[in-house]
Parts: structure tokens; C-alpha cells; sequence
């Protein structure tokens, strides 16, 4: 029997709902991503030992989304917490799935940093010499 880990995203939750954990079910009128909830159901009716990892904004390796960022202005989503992963986390949380055969799960991959995007994005912004 297959076993697929499919990487997917936190945008699938969508905006404005809160806290939000592995058991918080997002649904098609709610989603940031149409696209990636009807891939995750379909991908979920299809196969039973499919695990889902939802990393959030992913940066290291010189990736980072404060490039993304630079020389925006009016961005609405400021008071936000910040949800960020490590390319290191994804590939450790990657790993532990296939090491520990965790199979039919969801898993949201984020640090518990608790800061709003605007003072972490300035602040990174400042660091990284960006506009």
C-alpha cells in the first residue's frame, strides 16, 4: 500500500480565523487556496496512508519572504501573527513522518514565534538591507 506525504500549505485555512490547530477543519468557502483544499480532499478520498504537512511561510537556504516583501506598501495583514517555517523543520518534520510511520495525519509546521508580521517583517527588512 502506497504511503504519500504531500506538502501543503497554512494558506489552505484562509484569513481572519483565529487560532487555528491540526484539528480545525478548513473548508472550501473559507480557503486562501481553492486549488490546494480540493487537492488535499482529493488526494485524502484517494489514498489512506496519506500524511499532510501544512508548513507555514518558509524561509532559509537564502529563501526568505521578506523578499517578497520589499518596497511593498499597504499591506493590510500586518497585525497578524507571524507563521513562519524553517527549511530545516519541514525537512525534520519530513523525516519523523517516514521514521515513526505516521500515516492519516495532518501537521501544521510552524515556529511558535508569537509576533505580529509588521514588527517582524521591519525588523527582518532592516537586517537584510531591503526596502
Amino acid at each position: 500500500m502506497q504511503k504519500i506525504i504531500f506538502i501543503s500549505s497554512t494558506s489552505i485555512y484562509g484569513k481572519n480565523l483565529g487560532a487555528v490547530d491540526e484539528n480545525f477543519k478548513a473548508c472550501l468557502e473559507t480557503t486562501g487556496s481553492p486549488v490546494l483544499f480540493k487537492t488535499e480532499e482529493y488526494l485524502k478520498n484517494k489514498f489512506s496512508r496519506l500524511t499532510i504537512l501544512r508548513p507555514g511561510g518558509l524561509y532559509g537556504n537564502k529563501r526568505h519572504p521578506a523578499f517578497f516583501l520589499a518596497g511593498k506598501t499597504g499591506i493590510k495583514t500586518g497585525n497578524e501573527l507571524l507563521h513562519l517555517a524553517h527549511l530545516e523543520d519541514c525537512i525534520s518534520a519530513i523525516l519523523k513522518v517516514v521514521e515513526m510511520e505516521v500515516w492519516g495525519e495532518d501537521f501544521n509546521v510552524v515556529s511558535d514565534l508569537r509576533i505580529q508580521k509588521k514588527i517582524y517583517y521591519q525588523n527582518i527588512c532592516q537586517k537584510l538591507g531591503l526596502v
